[in-house]
């Protein structure tokens, strides 16, 4: 993934700028994602929410982001006696965050807050991309690969400044591409790298935090478990399925989502028969 950040208005010799750079490089890791800078100013003066100005500014933003095929524009302006910088961020659709004030901290590092907005941003740009994930009975192998090679990449080592529930996001949608194309593949090391993912991304969506994330993943994981269950011999995943399902099924009770939870109850089942075929008594 490509963030850029254009010069900062107000920014002499761009030293600001430079500290941006520099900040996100720390935070999000090199060789996970491409921070690059822009020689042009988006200014931000005089822009209140849904005004033409940054309509002009969101279409300016927008064709930056086409042509360099950037995900993310940072973009904004020094403020208070170089002190504060009012930031915004952008992405190809047009979905811009509302401008705020960051104080950089004593090594010149952004705040944890602004680590927190970009995971958002970068988040809804990632779940984008798979949508062909979802699609049932489409053969989707070359759609999702190049998302596969960017996720794999930025699950790597997600950085900390994200909060739990992007983590969790980014960690799902990872888990969700390497499935279908191991599916779609017939490659089990794909179905493996999707069940250590959903693993993952129930560190992050917790029952607790997220109760139906939670179960979502918890069925999702099922699934995988018995597809490469099914492939394989013996009954050791389909027991982990069973066990992931009945997961789910504490969430999606037959009371609060009756749909999900006859979706879960057929998955349990079709995992339990095949043990007993296996282990007949």
């Amino acid at each position: 993934y490509t963030i850029l950040v254009a010069c900062l208005e107000g920014d002499a010799n761009n030293r600001q700028r430079d500290h941006i750079l520099t900040s996100l490089e720390n935070q999000i890791g090199r060789g996970l994602v491409h921070v690059q800078p822009y020689p042009e100013v988006l200014s931000i003066s005089e822009i209140s929410e849904r005004s033409q100005a940054l309509i002009n500014a969101e279409a300016t933003g927008r064709r930056w982001l086409d042509k360099t095929s950037a995900d993310l524009l940072v973009w904004g302006e020094v403020a208070k006696s170089d002190a504060v910088l009012r930031l915004r961020i952008l992405d190809g659709k047009g979905d811009v965050s509302e401008s705020k004030g960051y104080q950089l901290t004593e090594t010149l590092e952004l705040p944890t807050d602004f680590g927190e907005k970009l995971g958002a941003a970068l988040e809804g740009i990632i779940v984008s991309s798979i949508t062909a994930a979802y699609d049932s009975g489409r053969y989707v192998v070359d759609i999702l690969k190049p998302a596969h090679v960017r996720l794999k990449s930025i699950t790597q080592n997600l950085p900390t400044t994200f909060t739990p529930a992007s983590r969790g996001t980014i960690l799902h949608a990872q888990a969700v591409t390497a499935v279908k194309l191991g599916e779609q593949q017939g490659k089990n090391s794909l179905l493996v790298e999707g069940v250590a993912a959903y693993r993952n991304a129930l560190q992050e969506w917790t029952r607790e935090r997220v109760p139906l994330q939670w179960a979502t993943t918890q069925n999702n994981l099922g699934n995988a478990l018995s597809t490469l269950g099914e492939r394989e011999n013996g009954t050791e995943r389909l027991e982990e399925a069973v066990a992931a399902y009945r997961n789910a099924l504490q969430e999606w009770t037959p009371q609060a989502h009756p749909h999900g939870n006859e979706i879960v109850k057929n998955g349990l089942k079709r995992a339990q028969n095949i043990i007993e075929e296996r282990n007949p008594k």
